[in-house]
C-alpha cells in the first residue's frame, strides 16, 4: 500500500492559482534523466513536474497539494473559486506553500492495524531535515540545509578530463 501525504492549501490568491494552473514553464520530462533536487536517476522511478518551478523531480522530492483559491478568467473577467490538485517539489512547498497550508492528510484506509504498518517517508537528507508521516501535523520552518562540501584536503586533485561522447566520431 502506498501512502502519500496530501496538503490542503486554502484561500490562495489569484497569482498563485494562475501559476499552478499553467504548464508553460514546465521542463520537458522526456529529456530529463535525473531528479533536479536529489540527482537520482529515474530509470523506472516515476517523475513529475513541479507545478511552481517546472523542474522534473522524483516522487521522494515532491509533495502533493490540494490548493483552493480564487482564479480570474482573462477572457470574461469572472472571478471563481477553484480547486487544483498539483505536485510541488519540496523546496517550492517550503518556500511558497507551507505558510498557506491548513492541514495535511495521509491518503490511506482508517484501519488502526494499517496505520501502525504504514511505511515512513524517506528522509530528505539534501534538505537537512526529515518529514515524518502524521495524519495531521503542525508546520515548522525548515531547518537550514546541511552543507555537502567535502572536507578540504591537503592534496590537490588534477582536473577531470572532459567526457567524450560515444556517439560522436
Amino acid at each position: 500500500m502506498v501512502v502519500r501525504l496530501t496538503h490542503l492549501i486554502q484561500e490562495a490568491d489569484s497569482v498563485l492559482m494562475d501559476r499552478l494552473s499553467h504548464r508553460l514553464h514546465w521542463k520537458d520530462p522526456s529529456v530529463t534523466f535525473e531528479c533536479h533536487h536529489c540527482k537520482t536517476f529515474f530509470h523506472w522511478n516515476p517523475k513529475s513536474n513541479c507545478a511552481m518551478c517546472g523542474n522534473v523531480v522524483c516522487v521522494d522530492c515532491s509533495e502533493a497539494a490540494k490548493v483552493e483559491g480564487t482564479m480570474v478568467s482573462l477572457r470574461t473577467g469572472d472571478v471563481r473559486y477553484v480547486t487544483v490538485v498539483v505536485d510541488v517539489c519540496v523546496p517550492c512547498y517550503y518556500t511558497s506553500l507551507m505558510t498557506l497550508s491548513t492541514a495535511s492528510v495521509a491518503n490511506a484506509c482508517d484501519d488502526d492495524n494499517n496505520a501502525k504498518r504504514r511505511p515512513e517517508r524517506p528522509t530528505l537528507r539534501h534538505l537537512g531535515h526529515s518529514l515524518p508521516l502524521h495524519s495531521i501535523h503542525e508546520h515548522r520552518p525548515p531547518q537550514t540545509p546541511v552543507s555537502r562540501k567535502p572536507p578540504p584536503t591537503s592534496q590537490s586533485m588534477p582536473p577531470r578530463p572532459p567526457k567524450r561522447s560515444f556517439w560522436k566520431r
